[in-house]
């Protein structure tokens, strides 16, 4: 899967848990085995106030066993597309 650049939450502007406006911190595991050119890799970008800076990431590489955890409602960030095989992750919210 391809996520587009984004936040997990929209908080305090959105407080509808339905959007997940609840969410306080991004758990992200990963399950499967992953080699360079796999793709699937997730991008945390820089903001410059309340806006992304699409150019500026750090890029995490989906290898089993590795767990992230981010501020849901100030992290914005993306996944590029699986170019081989699946990408498996576990994500849990905290509310």
């Amino acid at each position: 899967a391809e996520y587009v650049l984004h936040k997990d939450s929209y908080a305090p502007k959105d407080n509808d848990p339905a959007t997940g406006a609840t969410r306080r911190l991004t758990v992200l595991a990963y399950l499967n085995e992953w080699q360079e050119g796999d793709g699937g890799e997730l991008r945390l970008h820089e903001d410059a106030g309340d806006q992304p800076v699409p150019r500026r990431f750090e890029t995490v590489a989906p290898t089993a066993g590795k767990i992230v955890l981010f501020d849901s409602p100030r992290v914005w960030h993306a996944v590029n597309p699986a170019l081989r095989g699946s990408r498996w992750a576990v994500t849990l919210w905290v509310h």
